[in-house]
């Protein structure tokens, strides 16, 4: 399977979207606003996703069937395993490695691919994928977003920490130089 990149952010009458491609070929397009309940176009049909702040990533596809991606942690940000569930038709791990890197497996082990936040991952996500993986577009586009929001989440977490770290030294360092 080829590689799955993220397109940068557009905006267009005021709608931001995020497009996905495999290979060279574009196969969909995310809406990402409101970010808890926003829709999709994935090769022509209509997907709905919820992302909400804690709990699992669901997608709704046109058929009717509901992919889910649950953190082992309440929150995504904090999450070192995720369990993909494809509409009870089978499963896969994203395993966290390193602060930023994940791997993608099929419920028996096997790797998928992987990705990483690393190098402006989150401007510019690829999912690498393993070249025997075959995934049916829908698990690999779905697969594509999770990876996406488990890097997002991850680097808003640690912008928040990193800015209410430093409005608690800004006085203590203020205060160490005039006196």
């Amino acid at each position: 399977m080829e590689n799955l990149t993220w397109g940068p952010r557009e905006t267009n009458d005021g709608q931001t979207t995020l497009s996905l491609a495999l290979g060279d070929r574009d196969v969909a397009v995310f809406g990402t606003e409101p970010v808890d309940d926003h829709r999709a176009t994935v090769e022509g049909e209509e997907w709905r996703l919820s992302a909400p702040r804690s709990g699992p990533l669901r997608a709704t596809l046109a058929d009717g069937r509901v992919f889910t991606a649950t953190p082992d942690r309440p929150r995504l940000a904090r999450a070192k395993k995720i369990t993909v569930d494809f509409a009870g038709d089978g499963e896969a791990v994203f395993v966290n490695e390193a602060r930023t890197d994940w791997v993608i497996e099929a419920a028996d082990g096997t790797k998928l691919g992987q990705f990483s936040g690393a190098n402006h991952g989150v401007r510019k996500v690829i999912v690498e994928m393993e070249p025997d993986a075959d995934l049916p577009l829908d698990r690999a586009v779905f697969n594509a977003w999770v990876s996406r929001m488990a890097l997002e989440a991850k680097m808003i977490s640690s912008t928040v920490v990193l800015t209410v770290s430093l409005l608690i030294l800004t006085p203590l360092i203020i205060w160490f130089f005039l006196n």
